[in-house]
């Protein structure tokens, strides 16, 4: 006979649900029970509780869970979890486990028990981390770790590491740490904020201090690729990295995160747009929380700008404003708006150290915000110079190359030359052209006569640094981009290697390595050139007659378009490397900033 499907009743301010496992007499039975408690720290009865943290899985497929004689249903991943957890010592007090202790279909008590999510994950006495039943192999390497973390720590160099490793134990570790709980958007705030963090794999157990000491042991031998073997889909949201990323978030309780928690949760995994707002908020001290209020119901719309214009408010350099350029885009936010459930385009520009366009050692940010025009932000900025032409086309990665070491087919590489000589062709000066090799590796040696270059305070030490370097490497550099010409389809010389449509070709070294630095600076952008003569690399939307602009206190410049029939209104297309504009060549002495409205 079927159960009655479960009926949530109303949580109290402060209270949350907890769920009591029960082991049944059949090894894949258990049932359930659901108590309300007070998170209140002045309560009667504190709160113990441990948080299970779990891959949601399938979003269509549920199981029936008996939970007081009702029917709560579960997916399947949570069903297998909860057989696994009422088994084990381990489990000595209720589990707090969202899917099931929030009512999913009360959008107002969704919203409240979000905004508890910091308390809830600092008040449970450990937070279980279930990665699944992963192969009995990998659930057998899991108790070799310990030991294997002391060896590893005796090793002084990669090859006396690999020497002791053993395919098994680097295969299992590789599973366990590409699982599919480490891309999830919530993994940050669940495991920054737990006391006490423990995965559970299968019947297996293991702290997150044994795993995070395996994963830097893994780093200082210079071992990742290895044990990350060829796959390399989430190499951003991995257990590599997200093992790092938690270690520095743990110690760093600061609004100073905002810019880095976006760009390590634009990475991750959620179905709700809105979630990538509450991911964060969770993270930061709670006298930002206080000020940072949202409403049930509110759309992406609503939510995005406000918390966009705080970021930019607490960003020294305004690095925020540097995200809005994403492979798809809400059209109903601002230009500004970053849409943070979108992936990046490319690079961005602003994380390039060396680069201070728009500020000297006087200088920060400055954005200001009315709740009241929610699509308007306004700040201090200047035009330096309007495009002139845009190179249709850009740069494509080399993906051959990446995966065979040396090799690169023809197909492969043809469309980056062939915009490689569409970029050459339309630089009309040659003494511009002899610096290309620059531009599109954004070399960010900045102009040695720039008037207020004594100016740049931090800055100017990383230049000096750079220009020891740059002229050690600038002959090796330009060589690599030379022998990329050599092979562009209309070369304008003689000693010319013609690339066949079909087949590989051997790319030096030296030449791999620019191609690279080249994908860090040119893919998602395009070139283009401005009406006084410089070259730069803008965003895919970039067109001629639109404006270069250097706002103060922030990195790089930015292309805009003007707002038809609105002074100083303008829309934001993205940053841009701008060759001769790098390092605050542009703020030449008296210039004043103007205010500009962004829309």
């Amino acid at each position: 006979m079927a159960l009655p499907l479960y009926k949530y009743q109303p949580l109290d301010s402060g209270h949350i649900r907890v769920l009591t496992l029960t082991s049944g007499s059949n090894t894949h039975d258990c049932t359930g029970s659901i108590q309300h408690i007070s998170l209140k720290s002045r309560s009667s009865l504190p709160a113990r509780f441990t948080a299970l943290s779990y891959t949601w899985g399938d979003q269509t497929e549920t199981f029936p869970f008996n939970c007081d004689g009702q029917d709560l249903p579960v997916r399947e991943n949570l069903k297998d979890a909860l057989r696994r957890l009422s088994r084990l010592e381990l489990v000595t007090t209720p589990l707090w486990i969202d899917a099931m202790c929030i009512n999913q279909q009360d959008e107002e008590e969704k919203l409240v028990q979000i905004q508890l999510m910091t308390k809830i994950y600092r008040k449970a006495e450990k937070v279980l981390i279930w990665l699944g039943d992963l192969l009995p192999q990998t659930i057998s390497i899991m108790k070799q770790i310990p030991l294997m973390v002391s060896t590893l720590k005796s090793c002084k160099r990669t090859e006396e590491a690999l020497s002791i490793l053993s395919p098994e134990f680097i295969s299992g570790t590789r599973q366990i740490l590409t699982c599919s709980w480490w891309p999830r958007l919530w993994v940050l705030q669940e495991a920054t904020l737990a006391r006490e963090a423990i995965f559970v794999c299968g019947p297996q157990t293991i702290s997150w201090e044994t795993l995070s000491a395996l994963a830097k042991e893994i780093s200082r031998l210079n071992l990742i690729s290895t044990f990350r073997g060829h796959d390399r889909r989430q190499v951003f949201c991995d257990g590599f990295n997200e093992l790092m990323n938690i270690e520095s978030v743990r110690h760093t309780h600061s609004i100073a995160l905002f810019p880095n928690l976006l760009r390590i949760n634009r990475q991750r995994i959620c179905w709700d747009a809105r979630d990538r707002v509450y991911a964060i908020m969770g993270l930061m001290p709670s006298y930002v929380r206080e000020t940072f209020t949202w409403e049930p119901g509110e759309s992406v719309e609503e939510l995005y700008p406000p918390f966009a214009a705080l970021m930019l408010q607490s960003d020294a350099f305004g690095i925020v404003i540097s995200l809005n350029e994403t492979s798809q885009r809400n059209s109903r936010l601002p230009s500004w708006c970053p849409d943070l459930h979108q992936r990046a385009l490319s690079d961005i520009l602003a994380d390039h150290e060396g680069y201070h366009a728009g500020y000297n050692v006087h200088s920060t940010s400055e954005f200001e915000y009315d709740h009241k025009y929610p699509r308007t932000l306004i700040t201090k900025a200047f035009m330096v110079d309007t495009v002139q032409k845009v190179v249709d086309g850009g740069f494509v990665e080399v993906r051959s190359a990446q995966a065979k070491g040396s090799e690169a087919t023809n197909a492969d590489i043809q469309p980056t030359l062939e915009w490689l000589q569409a970029c050459i062709m339309a630089v009309p000066f040659t003494n511009i052209r002899d610096q290309l090799w620059q531009v599109f590796i954004g070399e960010m040696v900045g102009n040695e006569k720039s008037k207020l270059h004594w100016l740049a305070g931090f800055g100017s030490i990383h230049d000096r640094l750079t220009k020891r370097r740059w002229k050690s490497e600038a002959s090796e550099l330009k060589s690599s981009f030379d022998e990329l010409v050599k092979l562009l389809p209309q070369a304008e010389t003689s000693n010319v290697t013609r690339v066949p449509s079909t087949g590989t070709m051997k790319l030096s070294v030296s030449t791999l390595l620019y191609l690279e630095k080249m994908r860090r600076v040119s893919l998602g952008r395009k070139f283009f050139i401005t009406q006084k003569g410089r070259v730069g690399l803008g965003p895919l939307l970039v067109e001629p007659g639109q404006a270069v602009y250097i706002l103060k206190g922030v990195k790089v410049p930015f292309i805009f378009g003007q707002v038809e029939g609105q002074q100083n209104t303008v829309s934001l297309k993205g940053e841009a490397y701008v060759h001769g504009l790098m390092c605050g060549e542009g703020l030449t002495k008296g210039r004043k900033f103007d205010l500009v409205s962004i829309v």
